[in-house]
């Protein structure tokens, strides 16, 4: 198991290190060359189907192949985007990333108890967090842990130091509460499937299992 997540590891740090080395432009449309050869060799391709069927019923199979195909290219792109933020980017974080409700979010912090975020996994989503606290807003991001700790490290190492990290767990209501009292800005990606023991909620018409509180 070490080697395979070694061989991970190392793939991954050479595209992102290739990615990096690339103009943006360029390598954000390798990224969705990346993204479309995934989608020739089938990946999740099922799945894609499958929910793109519930999600939009009145498309026709070719458009649900259109849309399909079409978001393969820009989970590409995201991925090249992600990658190259813990290089040159991350010094344009203000220029590639507008913050809309920042006042908002400023004026719950005020009041001295901190504020939570709650957001989906829409895009690369490191450059956000990474983009309030930027700006001065103490952050702190609630993670699940990947199963490679090698690419872990590698992930939760893209934000930078700026970022508090607190993974989900038994522990994570007294880091989210600490993170409150400190001030912070408790960013939750609450979009995962919860498992059994969630909470089921309708979405698009079917049981889903969310989380009972975000984390």
């Amino acid at each position: 198991m070490k080697a395979r997540h070694l061989a991970e590891y190392a793939g991954l740090w050479l595209l992102a290190l290739f990615f990096r080395a690339l103009p943006r432009p360029w390598a954000l449309a390798l990224g969705a060359v990346v993204g479309q050869v995934g989608w020739w060799l089938r990946i999740r391709r099922q799945l894609v189907f499958a929910n793109l069927e519930i999600a939009f019923p009145e498309l026709s199979l070719r458009e649900r192949q259109r849309l399909a195909a079409a978001a393969a290219r820009n989970f590409g792109r995201t991925v090249a985007e992600f990658v190259r933020f813990a290089g040159r980017d991350r010094r344009r974080v203000g220029e590639l990333v507008a913050v809309q409700g920042e006042q908002e979010l400023r004026e719950a912090l005020a009041q001295g108890k901190g504020a939570v975020v709650v957001t989906a996994h829409l895009g690369a989503w490191a450059l956000y967090v990474t983009a309030l606290a930027a700006r001065g807003i103490p952050c702190a991001l609630l993670v699940g842990r990947q199963h490679n700790p090698y690419v872990d490290r590698f992930i939760l190492g893209i934000p930078g130091d700026a970022v508090k990290f607190i993974s989900k767990g038994r522990t994570a209501p007294r880091e989210i509460l600490k993170s409150l009292q400190e001030g912070r800005v408790v960013v939750m990606v609450a979009d995962q499937d919860a498992g059994p023991r969630g909470t089921f909620a309708p979405f698009f018409g079917r049981p889903v299992s969310t989380l009972p509180l975000p984390g």
